[in-house]
């Protein structure tokens, strides 16, 4: 968002929650001050429930009223990619999404195997890997 609001564009951001909603609450509402000194529509709580395309613009309905785009970015996050690795043979556990089960040792269910990064529900920015 910021990138994009530095290089001229303007943003809008829409956030289910609040931004950095898992981390401690002054993290999210330094950025979102911070977004919105820059310019940057924060309009947390927020969801689209409909997206229609159309004319060459993205209409958004969300639970507030109708936003209007010429373009749209859509950012999910990140899925763990560990169907292929044989887990199961190896009896290490995922949970549903595919993420491989950690204690706070990084420990999975089997001994001596640990795993660390994106293919864990861990908060995934490059200093916690």
């Amino acid at each position: 968002a910021q990138a994009f609001a530095r290089l001229g564009s303007q943003v809008t951001v829409l956030a289910r929650n609040t931004l950095f909603f898992r981390e401690d609450p002054a993290i999210g509402e330094a950025l979102t001050a911070a977004f919105r000194a820059e310019g940057i529509d924060v309009r947390e709580h927020t969801q689209a429930s409909r997206v229609a395309h159309g004319d060459g613009e993205f209409v958004l309905t969300t639970e507030h009223g109708e936003l209007r785009a010429d373009q749209l970015l859509v950012a999910t996050g990140r899925t763990p990619n560990t169907r292929n690795l044989g887990l199961d043979t190896a009896g290490v556990a995922v949970n549903a999404h595919g993420a491989i089960v950690i204690d706070q040792g990084m420990h999975t269910s089997v001994p001596h195997i640990y795993a660390a990064g994106d293919c864990t529900e861990q908060p995934q920015f490059v200093y916690v890997a």
